[in-house]
């Protein structure tokens, strides 16, 4: 079964600010399948959603991006859990907004929440979908934690949109033609 796991800021602080843009990949995938999210065994929210009649799981974290970890063990003890069908949703200060990038493995980049579920996973040998919020401008931290403004709001719908279907392609085709899709 495919695991999407969105990755952000718990809160409504952190909504819609830059690091959050994995949250409302997975929030638009709850409306889409009109299947809301709802609590876990763990430190996260969950729906079981069919795309296409491939059984998905998504899931939106609970911890703070930084703290990804936590959520990564706990989906790698699901008993359908498998690294090569496990999907992780983020943004990416170094992408265009606008512009998505997927890749079926790879290092953290210097992501922070990537790097917390390579060390957690203590691997880096699964797909992660990044989705562009730049260019980066001055502190990174003020950057990642900033609002969008209205005219990169309406771009970002463009790319949630793509993103959306890139998922759907890595669900029901595999990797391959999802990333043809995407890059």
């Amino acid at each position: 079964m495919n695991i999407i796991l969105g990755i952000g800021n718990p809160g409504k602080d952190y909504e819609f600010t830059r690091h959050n843009v994995g949250h409302l990949l997975i929030d638009s995938l709850s409306r889409e399948y009109k299947t809301p999210l709802k609590g876990a065994k763990g430190e996260y929210l969950e729906a079981d959603i069919g795309i296409k009649g491939h059984p998905c799981k998504i899931i939106k974290s609970l911890v703070f991006m930084n703290h990804s970890a936590i959520v990564a063990r706990q989906i790698s003890n699901l008993p359908q859990y498998s690294l090569s069908q496990f999907l992780v949703i983020m943004d990416d200060f170094d992408i265009p907004i606008g512009n998505i990038r997927l890749r079926r493995k790879g290092g953290s980049g210097g992501h922070r929440g990537l790097e917390s579920i390579i060390y957690a996973l203590n691997s880096e040998e699964f797909p992660r979908l990044r989705i562009g919020i730049g260019p980066f401008e001055g502190d990174a931290v003020d950057f990642v934690l900033s609002r969008f403004t209205n005219k990169e709001m309406d771009i970002l719908k463009d790319s949630i949109e793509k993103a959306l279907k890139a998922v759907k392609l890595f669900v029901i085709e595999g990797i391959d033609s999802a990333m043809n899709y995407a890059n």
